[in-house]
């Protein structure tokens, strides 16, 4: 991979197997079998060309994305959202609190790190794996509500080099705060801290 991001070389994914494709799948576990992604403009013969000669690809093999960092985080933008879905404000030592949706529009799991500093998820470590097709719900303490735009994150199974994951910042989709916000009271303390002050 470091050779075709060095020569900048298209990325595709390939394999050698003998076995039939769905073999292949099944005795891998993989949700999905090994594929090239080009990021094109349309459907055509010209767009495809296009998206080759201009490097947009993605290798998809062993349910990871390899390709550069640009294209790996167009994918990820076209199949994560992102909506802010709760927010409670809060005067008490655990300070505010919020939810989170992430959906995952994608053919494969994604497995994201969240790396967002000072940032406490309470219903996952840090580590949250959005099923394809599904979404997933965090919900989280030290939310500023009013400036939330976001959440850093690490997609664990992509490469951009042959060592380093994607890294990137996930937008989260507009919303209207007033909407989602709920009173805060010592009701609103989730339930895994409840006592716990």
């Amino acid at each position: 991979m470091d050779v075709a991001l060095k020569y900048n070389l298209y990325i595709a994914a390939t394999t050698d197997a003998h076995l039939g494709t769905a073999l292949e799948q099944e005795a891998a576990g993989m949700d999905h079998r090994v594929a090239t992604l080009f990021l094109t403009q349309g459907e055509d013969e010209a767009a495809f060309k296009d998206a080759l000669e201009k490097r947009r690809t993605v290798g998809l093999f062993r349910d990871t994305f390899f390709g550069t960092r640009e294209n790996v985080q167009t994918v990820m933008n076209a199949v994560l959202k992102m909506s802010f879905t709760k927010y409670s404000p809060s005067e008490f030592l655990i300070g505010n609190s919020g939810e989170m949706e992430i959906a995952n529009a994608g053919p494969i799991d994604v497995e994201l790190e969240i790396v967002q500093p000072d940032f406490r998820l309470l219903n996952y470590p840090r580590f949250v794996k959005i099923p394809h097709g599904s979404k997933v719900t965090l919900k989280a303490l030290r939310i500023d509500g009013p400036n939330f735009k976001g959440l850093k994150v690490r997609v664990i199974n992509s490469l951009v080099t042959s060592r380093d994951q994607l890294e990137f910042f996930l937008e989260a989709q507009p919303f209207d705060l007033n909407a989602i916000t709920g009173k805060g009271t010592l009701s609103n303390i989730p339930d895994d801290l409840d006592g716990w002050m």
